[in-house]
């Protein structure tokens, strides 16, 4: 797995990058950045061109619908456990000044902590298998690949895969980290909506050079499954 090439894959064409910064940071637009992402995850070297917008479109389009898919039994789980709270007891938390009563909410929550457990566990392993579904989907571009949830799982728990994630969150941190410091520099001019502005664009900047380096490295996963070489 090759870290260092796919740190500085983000950077190897300025262009791209700032055109891929532009749409991740648009609403709507971005969901040209996640077609675009699923194009790096099949190319190796160069970052791949801003060229046939609708496909692009189209598969940012798919990604979403993908998510929304896995993160389903999460929206169960959350209606569960609104059910075994009860709307009368919820409403019971809220004050008549309409602010919440934390002591009757945490104690609602602590009836149902197991439940709530199972939630937590559960999106911890969706957020996880997830980049795998994406993998899958885009390997020939079909949706109902994304679904075959034996080999998605099974794609998951492979150590380039985890390798990946695992040097994509951290990079993600430490990029974090170095914005944090730059926003907290330029809040000590008190100049708020230059802060504001700066934040912004710097956010961009960290998410769309995250996911091109998870992408890159996922991509080797790909590659691996393909048994061919990335273009």
């Amino acid at each position: 797995m090759n870290i260092v090439n796919a740190i500085k894959r983000p950077f190897t064409d300025l262009k791209k990058a700032v055109i891929g910064i532009i749409f991740y940071a648009l609403p709507i637009l971005n969901i040209l950045s996640l077609g675009y992402f699923l194009e790096v995850l099949k190319t190796k070297k160069e970052m791949p061109a801003w060229t046939n917008f609708a496909n692009l479109f189209i598969n940012g389009v798919f990604t979403i619908i993908i998510e929304i898919i896995y993160f389903i039994p999460i929206l169960i789980l959350l209606i569960i456990s609104l059910f075994v709270i009860g709307t009368n007891n919820l409403a019971s938390a809220v004050t008549e000044a309409g602010t919440i009563n934390v002591d009757q909410l945490g104690s609602l929550l602590l009836g149902i902590w197991p439940l709530l457990l199972i939630t937590f566990l559960v999106l911890i392993f969706i957020a996880y298998i997830l980049p795998s579904a994406l993998v899958n989907y885009a390997r020939n571009y079909k949706f109902k690949e994304s679904l075959q949830f034996k080999q998605v799982i099974k794609n998951a728990f492979k150590k380039k895969y985890f390798l990946a994630l695992l040097w994509g969150g951290i990079v993600n941190i430490v990029l974090i980290l170095i914005v944090q410091l730059i926003i907290y520099a330029l809040s000590l001019t008190g100049i708020v909506l230059l802060v504001s502005i700066i934040n912004t664009i710097l956010s961009a900047i960290v998410g769309f050079t995250t996911y091109v380096i998870v992408f890159t490295l996922l991509g080797e996963t790909l590659e691996e499954k393909n048994g061919k070489k990335r273009r």
